[in-house]
């Protein structure tokens, strides 16, 4: 006889958490109840064929009454049309509102795309192709339709299979059966039409399309589309109660019907728990993988059990067990998962990664609102962008949810981090991009390439930015709009009226009408672009360091142009050799000025990998000003720019004019920069006619262009005066300084000054002025008063002569010797002898007086000086850190400083 175990009926029917009852009734109305029941052997039929009823009634899982018919009761498709959902609408996933305004077109051009690999721009927050998602949700709906009807809780199927209208024309018989292999295969009249899928039955019992069909089975099986993408802010019992997993119901793979075959496959690569406070799994984040593309979905836990697509899937990050256990870990914040999981994988990998220091998160979904954004409390956040325009432009609501969650700090890495290979080697060249988009092309990282995982860590956090220099960043690369400026004059309409000037906004530049009234200021413009270009050897870095001094210190430059306000330098060297580089520090006394005011980067000492030592390279640039910004420098000197960019990018019109962009930024911060280059050597070499190497870009945008003019053209071309031609041929360096353009002082235009460093000098010997007809001119030279050697009058070429021998035979002492400094107005001369100190006039007008008065003031170096209170207390503290000064002991009105013994 054949047998039937209800005990496992029962154990089936209670997974739905119902209280039921289960009865069977046999021919003959003998009833059994629980265990194993003997049927005659006269029933041909088997008995996984019957349709069981059950009523709810039962109380215990022990105590149940089953209750049948042999007799399958008739179904009509009249009856059960009223099942069909006869419109499928499928919502699009939301998303938040808002973000930053991109320039053209929402997307990169298709060769950047194409470069990066359709696998790493697409399927960002998901699986992005809906109809993929369709054939996933669908084959869901197939394996859990087949388990109600296996188990016996889903009457309506057990209906579907039952319909029997008879034999006639138009009627249909449905017969079927679902296997152990859990695969439906069912007939129609008798295999007239025969299938294995429940939307394929439905589609021919109710003469339906697929969509409708697979929306049909969906509301049978009450199960919602939506849970496979649209992530909510509903929590489940496995949130709440800490329960342990009882089992788990994830595909590891899905078969697309309709699909060829070698594409039809989708295979489950990863799966990454979430773990709530307790210790449960709340849900997970599952990698799939379709034609070598991944993309990933969210699984669930509903009633202990780990499942995808059956409810809603609940807002989570990665690895937010971790955030709000270590509170003080950065967090590597990727706005793609999949390079989040490709991440965590090689720092799994990696000795030595410990999340207490670093945790890499990430979400699905792009509806940022229903996220719990009070992990990232506290917390310093680095941000990772997508490689996508339209994600990079939701930076901003990203910015906004996590600094409103009072995150310690949000930073962004210009740059992407892929989880796929991408389709070209992006850091050599890319046929069809231009220099910006090569630029974009090489701040990726494929990450499956990395060997050293917590250095590419580092890289990220070192290299991130505030949120105001990615928008920066954005606006260089051409991705984000730069805003417009709008006139004051007309708040109603002000993109359609001009910005009108109002000179009453600020102070008028004052313009040098006489050469001792200029300044250095107005030579190197804060704000400003000065461009200083010469032949090899005529002296460019040698004069570089001149200026640099005077800016730093305020001291006159050359002894002719007045000095100002002392400023700090960020000085780029990429040509010096370590060893010479410290020589003329100390040439220059510059030595203790390192990393106080004068703040240099050598080329020479360059060990970072990550980027290149030039400034045509985005994060090289980053960090420059970073540093410029972070150290408060006043001015950057970029010596020298045809090693600084790469090659040939003097002449690239699309290289130049990113630059300047660059550069046109940092000067609208105040940042003066002075560019050192090369002469073109042609024809004009080596005289006022220079032109500097590369394109016409840096003449015409500098407010200030300053031609070098060597001693080999000084004495092949008999330039300037007898004496300058005479310092040219002895020893030493001699440099014409020709003042080319000259914005801010006009008066120095088209004029060149003479110069003399004798070997192993601190300071420049003026030799002579000439104008632009080559004429000598009178120069006031109102500074030389206090400098260690004699005046050098213009007035007289012989006494011009006769000076500048003295210079060539009575080089000036180097910083160790003993220097005399004779005051020549003084009634009574007295000697000072001051060991290795280079003191400019203002520091030597506060020492002698507070050497003949006792003590000064700072009200008294105001006065003195004719400076501000701000350039007298700094005046002070220079001479106090040089030993020079010391407090006098007195405090309030009375406090003043006197020579320290």
């Amino acid at each position: 006889m054949p047998h039937v175990d209800f005990t496992k009926v029962f154990t089936t029917a209670a997974v739905t958490g119902k209280r039921e009852t289960l009865s069977i009734t046999l021919d003959g109305g003998k009833v059994f109840e629980g265990g194993t029941a003997s049927l005659p052997s006269a029933h041909e039929e088997s008995v996984g064929k019957k349709t069981f009823d059950t009523t709810a009634s039962l109380a215990s899982s022990r105590n149940h009454a089953y209750q049948g018919s042999l007799t399958p009761r008739k179904y009509t498709r009249e009856r059960l049309r009223s099942l069909i959902v006869e419109c499928p609408s499928f919502q699009h996933p939301r998303k938040s509102s808002g973000g930053i305004t991109l320039t053209g077109k929402h997307s990169f051009p298709l060769v950047i795309n194409d470069a990066f690999g359709k696998a790493n721009t697409s399927n960002i927050y998901g699986q992005g192709d809906n109809l993929i998602l369709e054939h996933i949700f669908e084959d869901i709906l197939e394996q859990e339709a087949s388990r109600q009807y296996r188990s016996g809780r889903n009457l309506t199927l057990q209906k579907i299979l039952s319909i029997n209208e008879g034999w006639g024309r138009d009627n249909m018989i449905v017969v079927g059966e679902v296997g152990i292999d859990n695969e439906l295969k069912w007939s129609i009249n008798h295999d007239q039409r025969k299938g294995t899928t429940w939307v394929a039955l439905l589609c021919a019992v109710f003469n339906l399309p697929r969509i409708v069909g697979a929306a049909t089975l969906a509301s049978i099986l009450k199960m919602s589309f939506e849970n496979l993408y649209q992530i909510s802010s509903v929590t489940h019992a496995a949130d709440l109660n800490g329960g342990a997993l009882l089992g788990e119901d994830v595909p590891k793979r899905f078969h697309l019907r309709g699909i060829s075959s070698d594409m039809a496959c989708i295979t489950l690569e990863e799966a990454k728990y979430i773990y709530g406070n307790a210790g449960q799994v709340t849900g997970a984040f599952l990698r799939y993988r379709l034609n070598g593309h991944d993309f990933c979905l969210p699984a669930t836990v509903g009633r202990g059990v780990l499942c995808l697509g059956k409810y809603k899937p609940t807002a989570h990050f990665l690895n937010e067990d971790l955030i709000d256990k270590f509170p003080f870990a950065k967090i590597i914040f990727c706005q793609d998962m999949r390079s989040a999981l490709a991440l965590q994988r090689i720092l799994d990998e990696t000795h030595g990664h410990n999340p207490a220091e670093t945790i890499v998160t990430a979400h699905l979904g792009t509806d940022l609102s229903v996220m719990s954004w009070g992990y990232f409390h506290g917390h310093n956040v680095v941000f990772v962008p997508a490689p996508t325009k339209e994600s990079m432009a939701v930076v901003k609501l990203y910015r906004d949810y996590i600094t409103g969650a009072q995150a310690k700090s949000f930073h962004v890495y210009c740059g992407f981090l892929l989880h796929s290979k991408p389709s070209c080697d992006l850091t050599g060249p890319v046929e069809g991009v231009t220099d910006v988009e090569a630029e974009l092309l090489r701040m990726s990282v494929w990450l499956d390439a990395v060997e050293r995982p917590m250095s590419l860590v580092q890289k990220v956090d070192k290299n991130a930015v505030l949120y105001d220099g990615f928008i920066e960043w954005g606006q260089q690369m051409g991705i984000f709009s730069a805003p417009q400026k709008h006139s004051r004059h007309d708040a109603t309409n002000p993109s359609r009226t001009l910005s009108l000037f109002n000179p009453n906004l600020g102070p008028a530049a004052a313009q040098a009408t006489t050469l001792d009234k200029v300044t250095t200021a107005q030579v190197f413009v804060p704000g400003g672009i000065t461009l200083v270009h010469g032949l090899k050897d005529s002296g460019k870095s040698m004069t570089c360091f001149a200026v640099a001094k005077s800016i730093l210190t305020g001291a006159p430059l050359f002894k002719i142009i007045s000095g100002g306000e002392p400023s700090k330098i960020l000085y780029l060297d990429s040509e010096t050799p370590q060893d010479l580089l410290t020589a003329r520090l100390d040439q220059f006394g510059l030595v203790g000025e390192v990393n106080k005011r004068l703040f240099l980067v050598s080329k020479s000492n360059h060990m970072c990998t990550d980027f290149a030592f030039s400034i045509t390279d985005p994060l090289f640039r980053d960090h420059v000003e970073k540093t410029s910004r972070g150290l408060g420098c006043r001015y950057l000197v970029l010596d020298n720019l045809t090693s600084l960019m790469a090659d040939g990018g003097l002449y690239q019109a699309q290289t130049v004019s990113q630059l300047f962009n660059w550069i046109e930024h940092l000067a609208r911060h105040g940042v003066g920069v002075i560019i050192v280059s090369h002469t073109l050597d042609d024809s004009n070499a080596g005289t006022a006619a220079s032109k500097a190497r590369g394109s016409q870009e840096f003449s015409i945008r500098a407010h200030t262009e300053i031609v070098l003019i060597r001693s080999t053209e000084i004495l092949q071309q008999h330039l300037g005066t007898e004496a300058v031609q005479h310092a040219a041929a002895q020893d030493g360096l001699v440099v014409g300084i020709c003042i080319k353009v000259c914005k801010a002082a006009c008066v120095l235009q088209k004029k060149t000054l003479w110069l003399h460093l004798p070997l192993g000098a601190s300071e420049w010997e003026f030799l002579a002025a000439t104008g632009a007809d080559g004429q000598e001119i009178r120069i006031p030279q109102t500074h030389c008063e206090l400098e260690t050697v004699p005046p050098f009058r213009v007035s007289a070429s012989a006494d011009v002569v006769k000076s500048a021998d003295f210079a060539v035979h009575n080089p000036q002492p180097k910083e160790s010797d003993e220097v005399t400094i004779v005051q020549a107005d003084s009634a009574k001369s007295e000697e000072l002898s001051l060991a290795s100190i280079d003191l400019s006039a203002d520091e030597m007008k506060v020492y002698e007086f507070a050497r003949k008065g006792g003590r000064v003031k700072t009200s008294l170096i105001m006065s003195l000086v004719g400076c501000e209170a701000r350039k007298a207390r700094y005046l002070i503290k220079t001479m106090q850190e040089r030993g020079l000064l010391e407090h006098d002991g007195k405090t309030g009105p009375q406090q003043g400083y006197r020579i320290k013994k």
